[in-house]
């Protein structure tokens, strides 16, 4: 049988070889065994590629295609408890999304950047600050990039290493 303590660490890609999102799954490295972070890395993956597919597709999104990933996302949110932070903040940016009110989009992202981080989870953090600055710079937001860049830079001294 296979000795799994004997097998080489494999380190993540560079963010330019990865998929899109693949950050906010990083912070179960350790702890894949953790039943209610692999769901909350899981939502955050699922609406953080939402953002990304905002910030690279423009107006050209298909309004009723980007309806339906936000209700299959909205359909994983009974995962977490009723009355969780992050579950009424991930319901908020699925609410926002089909708006397509960009700067309430960022807002929301970075709000819900900021209770994952101080939950500890930098790299959830971190995805989501990307993409909220990805955001903010197609649609050329100089105030909510500034904001985004910054929320970015603070991630140096806090949360999970």
């Amino acid at each position: 049988m296979a000795r799994y303590d004997r097998i080489a660490r494999i380190d993540p890609p560079g963010r330019d070889d990865a998929f899109i999102g693949w950050l906010a799954l990083r912070d179960l490295q350790e702890d894949e065994r953790d039943a209610e972070l692999g769901r909350r890395a899981r939502l955050r993956f699922l609406a953080v590629r939402l953002i990304h597919r905002l910030a690279r597709r423009g107006d050209d999104v298909d309004p009723e295609s980007l309806q339906a990933q936000c209700d299959a996302v909205r359909e994983e949110l009974g995962q977490l408890p009723g009355r969780d932070p992050e579950r009424q903040q991930l319901a908020d940016l699925l609410k926002d999304v089909p708006s397509l009110d960009i700067p309430t989009i960022v807002d929301t992202v970075l709000e819900l950047g900021e209770t994952i981080q101080a939950a500890g989870h930098r790299y959830g953090a971190e995805e989501l600050y990307r993409a909220a600055l990805e955001l903010a710079e197609s649609r050329g937001l100089k105030e909510l990039q500034g904001r985004s860049a910054q929320a970015l830079s603070g991630l140096g001294a806090s949360g999970r290493a």
